[in-house]
This record gives C-alpha cells, sequence and structure tokens, in this order.
C-alpha cells in the first residue's frame, strides 16, 4: 500500500510537469514529505510494544502531528 501511494504523488510529479516550475518543485516536496512519512511510520512500526508503552507515544505524537517539523521532534529512542 505505501509503494502504492509514493507512485500516486509521483504521477502528481509527472503531471505538473505541463504546468511551471514552481508547481514541479511544490510537488517534488510533497514527494519527499511522503517518502519521509513512509520511513518514520516503518521506523515506529519496527519498535516493539512493552509496559511502558513508548510505541503508543510515539504513534499519538505522529497522528496528532501538523507538520514535519511535528515529525522530526518525535524521539525515536527511549532515552
Amino acid at each position: 500500500m505505501p509503494l502504492r501511494m509514493l507512485a500516486l504523488v509521483w504521477d502528481r510529479v509527472e503531471g505538473s510537469r505541463d504546468d511551471s516550475k514552481i508547481a514541479i518543485f511544490h510537488n517534488l516536496l510533497l514527494v519527499g514529505e511522503a517518502l519521509l512519512k513512509t520511513i518514520a511510520a516503518g521506523l515506529v512500526a519496527a519498535v516493539e510494544d512493552d509496559r511502558n508503552r513508548h510505541r503508543y507515544g510515539l504513534c499519538h505524537r505522529l497522528v496528532r502531528a501538523n507538520s514535519i517539523g511535528d515529525w522530526d521532534d518525535v524521539p525515536l529512542s527511549n532515552t
């Protein structure tokens, strides 16, 4: 499923090639955001569940994030 999502975002870039360079730039930013979020979701999925519920806390912050900056603030370590 995530690969299909990235393919759809890339199709949007290809469709904007007839438009302007600004439209291509913005759509490439969307590709980068989608790729970053897919990687971060995979990293969180790799965190094992424990009784302190670290994984739940990470998922909770990522689901409620408003921007990439919020995704960057989520710590991927338990220290």
